[in-house]
């Protein structure tokens, strides 16, 4: 398999949104080195990039294409053009998403989503680790030497096939989720009542605040 060029502009410029709805297999690493190989998706594309909101919802709410669907945008919005504070919660973070599979003897594909320091680790060696047929695996792990933990990858020195039985390939090649099933898009209502709940706790933590500097 040659990666093509145009996977790799895309890779470059991860700028596509992606609609998501149920659940599915997640891969995080740890702070124990972990060997992966990263595989294309079946339509090419080799990240998909995914933005959410955090810290709103228990779990992360998947940001609408339509700004129209997004009272939390529609929010944000009114809160710059009327000069007001906007919360870090209501700005979107990205994350990437790409299949893996993780060397440990468990040979099934999972998801990694990660943010910009390991896409831009991965984006600078993506000729050399998505091919299934010959590419060098990454060696993950998580480094806690900061005020937040960051991503270490290595990659491996040797060049090989994602497995190699053509048979457990073609299976696992098959086998990629579906990030139509790992993920809830939350319906703009909800989407509002649990920004309003979110609001009325900054105002309540805020009052709690002021009363015990006064």
């Amino acid at each position: 398999m040659v990666i093509s060029k145009q996977s790799l502009e895309r890779l470059q410029n991860a700028a596509t949104k992606l609609r998501a709805t149920g659940s599915g297999r997640r891969w995080s690493p740890t702070e124990q080195d972990a060997r992966i190989r990263l595989l294309p998706w079946p339509d090419g594309d080799l990240v998909k990039p995914i933005d959410f909101y955090f810290g709103i919802d228990d779990r992360g709410i998947v940001v609408p294409d339509d700004l129209k669907e997004d009272p939390i945008a529609q929010e944000r919005v009114r809160r710059v053009d009327a000069g007001e504070p906007v919360h870090k919660e209501m700005r979107p973070s990205r994350r990437y998403h790409v299949p893996v599979v993780v060397r440990d003897g468990n040979a099934a594909v999972r998801v990694w989503a990660f943010g910009e320091k390991a896409f831009d680790a991965i984006r600078m060696h993506a000729a050399d680790i998505f091919d299934p047929d010959s590419a060098r695996d990454l060696i993950v792990r998580i480094v806690r030497d900061g005020r937040y933990p960051r991503p270490d990858i290595r990659l491996a020195k040797e060049w090989t096939r994602l497995h190699d039985d053509t048979r457990v390939q073609d299976r696992l090649l098959q086998g990629v989720p579906s990030l139509d099933r790992m993920y809830s898009r939350m319906p703009s209502i909800t989407m509002e009542q649990r920004l309003k709940s979110y609001l009325r706790l900054v105002d309540a933590v805020e009052e709690f605040h002021n009363g015990v500097q006064q």
